[in-house]
Parts: structure tokens; sequence; C-alpha cells
């Protein structure tokens, strides 16, 4: 088996690892409970009191909900875009304040909800200032590791931004948004892998 080979198949176990543990939480009850203990860590943060634009995921069911994080930053009066999927990497789109969410938004592949084209899109060559980035996932470690789903669009995306993008409009922070369940001490990673700067769960918020 190759070396690369073997970093994937590691990456595999660790996300069934995650699935499994995400499988324990009880109910949709627990969830939503979880997921608004981690908005309000995020919330309560200089992170959060920093920036103006969120870029966020609309979550699956098996995620950590990342509605109330978009009601709460809307009552804040801060900015939030979400990710489309196109061809092998993300556009996103802002969401407006005045209609909610769910009227933005249609169904998409894998599960999940994408905005409307119709809305304003994100020009990712300028960027909003000090932007922070809430990102996906099956597994994350405190070093930064986050194993998404095998899909890479993120990977992509953000690979994208620091290669092409004038400093000026790096995003302030990438996050791990996601329940405790779901971190793990160590995670195997690839040279290319771009770690992320902090992870939030219900629990605490972990600076990478």
């Amino acid at each position: 088996m190759s070396f690369s080979k073997g970093i994937d198949a590691s990456k595999n176990e660790f996300r069934q690892r995650a699935k499994n543990n995400l499988k324990k939480l009880s109910s949709q009850f627990d969830k939503d409970t979880r997921s608004m203990m981690a908005t309000v860590n995020f919330a309560d943060s200089q992170l959060y009191a920093d920036t103006k634009t969120i870029f966020t995921f609309i979550s699956k069911k098996t995620e950590i909900n990342t509605r109330f994080l978009i009601e709460k930053a809307f009552t804040d009066g801060k900015e939030i875009a979400i990710p489309r999927v196109n061809e092998k990497t993300l556009d996103f789109y802002y969401l407006s304040p005045e209609i909610p969410a769910e009227e933005q938004l249609e169904p998409a592949a894998f599960g999940i909800q994408e905005p409307l084209t119709s809305l304003e899109k994100v020009d990712i060559q300028h960027l909003p200032i000090d932007s922070v980035f809430i990102l996906p996932g099956l597994a994350f470690s405190p070093d930064g590791t986050r194993l998404g789903y095998g899909k890479g669009f993120y990977d992509t995306f953000i690979s994208h931004i620091y290669e092409n993008v004038s400093p000026l409009y790096f995003p302030k922070a990438l996050i791990g948004f996601c329940f405790a369940c779901q971190v793990f001490e160590n995670l195997p990673q690839a040279e290319h892998d771009i770690p992320l700067t902090h992870i939030i769960t219900e629990e605490k918020i972990i600076s990478c």
C-alpha cells in the first residue's frame, strides 16, 4: 500500500468513527440543544465580535445545526453567505436578512440545501475584510486538521483563496463547527491540507 493510500484509509477510518459517535446523540432535541450551546460559545467570542461577514454552511440533519447561528448573526446585523457547489469548487451567495432563510434555498445533491442563484453572489477575489469561514466536516483535531466528506469542495475553495487572492482579503479565521464527539486527539493529514484556526463545539472554543 502506498503512503497516500494509507493516509486515505486512515482518514476513512476516522470518518466512520465520527459517524458512529454522531449516531449516539440521542435525539434532534439533543442535537439542537448542543447546537445552540455552540452558537452561544461563538457569539460570546472576540472572533464573532470582530467580524461583519460569516461564511457558513447549511447543515444536514446529521450535522450541528447552523440555523441558530444564522439567526443570531442576522439579529446582530452581520452578513451571512452560504455555498453552492459549482463543478469541483464552491460559489457563495449572500442571504437576505429580510426574507426567511428557507425561502432562499433549494434542494441539492448530498442531502443539502443550496442558495438560489438569484441571490447576490460573493466576489471571491474581494472577500469582505475580516470575514470568517465556518466549515463543516466529520472529524476534527486540536491541531486544526479537518476531515470532510471526501469530496474536496472546501479544500479546493480555500486553496484557491490563498493561492489567487490578495492577502488583504484572506479570511480572519477558518473555523470548524461541530459537536464535541467529532473532535479527536489526532487525525491523519496530507501535506496539502489547510489547517483550521479554531474549532467551536458545544463545550468550548479550541484555538488551533
